[in-house]
């Protein structure tokens, strides 16, 4: 594609726009995901932390 100086700001600019709601689209994907991961993550440090408790229990 070719395009003239005169339009070469409006060119770069609608590129940008388009890799910034690319951009945006892959963040709301990975944060849709990220109660599911946290709630995992909890749930593994619990049982983690129910076997050391086990393994070496307090006075």
């Amino acid at each position: 594609m070719r395009v003239s100086i005169d339009n070469m700001a409006d060119e770069i600019m609608k590129g940008l726009e388009e890799y910034s709601d690319m951009a945006a689209d892959e963040v709301k994907k990975k944060l849709e995901k990220l109660p599911t991961i946290l709630r995992k993550t909890f749930k593994q440090m619990h049982l983690l932390v129910r076997q050391v408790n086990i393994l070496s229990p307090g006075p």
